[in-house]
């Protein structure tokens, strides 16, 4: 049995890139150019792509994929992704190997905690040991940025940016036009087009309206008062202020924040929610398992796995995805590996 990071495999490197992106593909669809990227970009900083694989012969097959990322606020932790075996090979006790294997190495590289998501194999995962916990964020980017700030300020940043969209186009037409600024000066140029009406910044406000006596009708419904006169800045036949040209823009719509009892709160949304039926069969199956000293070896290579055609995962897919995944994690213990 193989297990080690495609980057550092030279033998048949061509094959086990092509099969590994097989089975990727036959999981989570993606196009063969951006599955061979991830793929190439495995590097020893991380982020990392490993394989399980097996020799039959001259060949190589590959038998699980396994990918391990940064978690920039977490120097401590790793996140484990895109675990997949072969699907001919499920039900083998191969992939509760690829989990530990993958978690030994981790352990080899200085790592102690493991954090992953999943949105239909939480049974499978509490099996090898792990549980429920809060959301993290991986870094599966390149290993050769800066991450020094992003590791710092990457809650202050995601604060400052919640801001800046919940102010949107308000603060910005307010930092450019201010109450008391003065109007530009009128200029008195012969053939100059007239100034624009009133309604444009700078004009005063309209008067405002006169007040209601409590209890007493609109002057609309009063017998025989007079019609109120138009706005004098309002003309028969003009054009309205949203066409004029340099007009300033119409104030935003009120924003309207959920508040914690509504339905579409955060809190209540499918992602937040465990399933009571879930968490209660996680608890009775969770264990921690150990890694078996012979591996589980196949006799015979697997099936060569055929994609189906026209396969592609629309974004209505990806949603629902994100939407319903949960993040666990598992403590792994603090040996490290390079100091043996």
């Amino acid at each position: 049995m193989i297990f080690a990071p495609i980057h550092e495999i030279n033998e048949n490197r061509e094959s086990i890139l092509n099969q590994c992106m097989t089975i990727l593909n036959h999981e989570w669809p993606r196009s063969e150019t951006i599955r061979r990227r991830s793929l190439e970009s495995s590097n020893k900083s991380l982020p990392m792509n490993l394989i399980l694989a097996q020799r039959f012969g001259t060949d190589i097959n590959v038998l699980g994929h396994s990918r391990i990322s940064k978690i920039p606020a977490k120097p401590e932790a790793v996140f484990i992704e895109s675990v997949i075996i072969h699907p001919s090979l499920r039900g083998k006790g191969i992939g509760k190997y690829l989990m530990l294997k993958t978690e030994e190495y981790c352990q080899f590289l200085g790592f102690y905690v493991a954090y992953l998501t999943t949105h239909d194999k939480q049974i499978f995962y509490s099996c090898c040991g792990y549980r429920f916990s809060e959301s993290v964020c991986a870094f599966g980017g390149s290993s050769n940025l800066n991450l020094g700030r992003f590791q710092q300020n990457a809650s202050s940043e995601s604060v400052i940016r919640s801001n800046q969209s919940l102010q949107g186009p308000a603060s910005t037409v307010a930092s450019q036009i201010s109450p008391s600024d003065p109007p530009p000066p009128a200029t008195n140029t012969p053939g100059a087009p007239p100034p624009p009406p009133s309604f444009i910044t700078g004009a005063p406000p309209p008067p405002p309206p006169p007040s209601v006596i409590h209890g007493a009708p609109p002057p609309s419904t009063i017998p025989g008062a007079p019609t109120p006169p138009p706005h004098p800045s309002v003309k028969a036949g003009a054009p309205s202020p949203s066409t004029i040209p340099g007009a300033p823009p119409p104030p935003p719509p009120p924003l309207i924040l959920a508040s914690p009892s509504s339905p579409t709160s955060a809190a209540e949304s499918p992602s937040s929610q465990l399933n009571d039926e879930i968490v209660s069969l996680c608890a009775k199956v969770y264990k921690t398992p150990c890694l078996p000293k012979d591996p589980p070896c196949l006799d015979s290579p697997p099936p060569k796995l055929v994609l189906p055609e026209k396969m592609k995962i629309t974004k209505q897919d990806i949603s629902v995805l994100e939407s319903t995944k949960m993040y666990m994690k598992k403590e792994l213990s603090r040996r490290n590996a390079k100091d043996d």
